[in-house]
């Protein structure tokens, strides 16, 4: 599909090239549940800290790659070349893929079922949990829907926002997540809560009282900003899958994130909106509020549904061999 889009033609277009755009993104979803069942079924309770912030970093490394170092080779490569370089992208994954061999026991057609996979919404802890990663991953979303409008306003040019935003900032994110992976998988994830709560917050309030101010603090923002990303990803992903069986298929797994992700999406798009009347700022505070009361709920969800605690195993591993671990983190990035 990505070759269709190389074609030169296309891209004058436009019917044709969202077609197929979509079609791209409907077939990606189905590797991204594909990747979803395999890490709940691959990641015991200690090793999924570690793990899903090597997944986080995989997004991260896709960010930079597709969205940072292809634009800024597009002026030399053109819109083929371009396009191209991404299909031979997905070719490293795909190798990985074809060489892999699902270990057996983790088929399980009996629960991998619509009725199995939203029965886990009847449960209150896990109510209770989505709720607080809906808060997170809303609030990030938002101060990051923000950040390139703010930059621009303090004339930032593309190229500079690019680099900052692409470049820069998932470099940072990436090893944010992969700390913040570290210390769950050895303290807890009340301990990933923490950084996330700590970062959100910093992130909003120098947004809103340094933006303006530097250079420095304009790019320290940026930084910040995506590593916010990197270990809310990290936390949501890893708590998010805690709480699901591991004999369904990833199917509760990829319900929860599809959720929390269209919360997210939705409320950025109606924040973009209201911006207009109600100030940026004032939008930041809102997303302030939304992190303090994730917190908040998590605190009293840890008291009455566990759903913070992680049982820690006398003999942790992270994945059976080097090769699942390299499919895990490609196949993230490719996505």
């Amino acid at each position: 599909m990505i070759l269709l889009c190389a074609i030169p033609s296309i891209q004058i277009h436009n019917i044709v090239l969202a077609v197929v755009i979509i079609l791209i993104c409907f077939i990606a979803s189905t590797q991204d549940i594909a990747s979803d069942a395999l890490a709940v079924n691959l990641l015991d309770d200690n090793s999924r800290g570690l793990g899903n912030g090597i997944q986080s970093a995989g997004g991260l490394i896709g960010q930079m790659i597709g969205g940072g170092v292809i634009l800024m080779l597009y002026p030399y490569l053109g819109w083929s070349l371009s396009l191209l370089s991404l299909a031979a992208m997905v070719l490293i994954p795909l190798s990985l893929v074809v060489r892999f061999k699902e270990p057996s026991g983790y088929r399980n057609n009996q629960t991998a079922q619509y009725k199995y996979m939203f029965k886990a919404l009847k449960n209150k802890a896990t109510q209770h949990l989505l709720v607080v990663n809906a808060l997170l991953y809303t609030s990030v979303m938002v101060t990051f829907a923000f950040l390139m409008p703010s930059l621009i306003q303090n004339g930032w040019g593309l190229e500079k926002i690019g680099l900052a935003t692409n470049i820069i900032g998932p470099i940072f994110g990436i090893l944010a997540a992969l700390f913040c992976g570290y210390l769950i998988r050895s303290k807890g994830l009340t301990t990933g809560l923490i950084i996330v709560v700590s970062l959100q917050l910093m992130v909003s309030i120098c947004s809103i009282n340094l933006l303006t101010t530097s250079e420095f603090w304009r790019f320290t923002i940026c930084i910040m900003q995506l590593m916010s990303f990197g270990v809310t990803a990290c936390f949501v992903f890893t708590s998010s899958m805690n709480i699901c069986d591991q004999n369904n298929g990833g199917s509760t797994y990829s319900l929860l994130i599809c959720i929390i992700t269209l919360t997210a999406s939705a409320v950025s798009a109606v924040s973009m909106n209201i911006a207009q009347t109600y100030g940026i700022d004032n939008i930041r505070y809102a997303a302030i509020v939304g992190t303090l009361l994730a917190a908040l709920f998590s605190w009293l969800g840890a008291k009455k549904y566990l759903v913070l605690t992680e049982k820690k195993l006398l003999n942790p591993t992270l994945f059976n061999d080097h090769c699942q671990l390299l499919i895990f983190i490609i196949s993230s990035w490719s996505l």
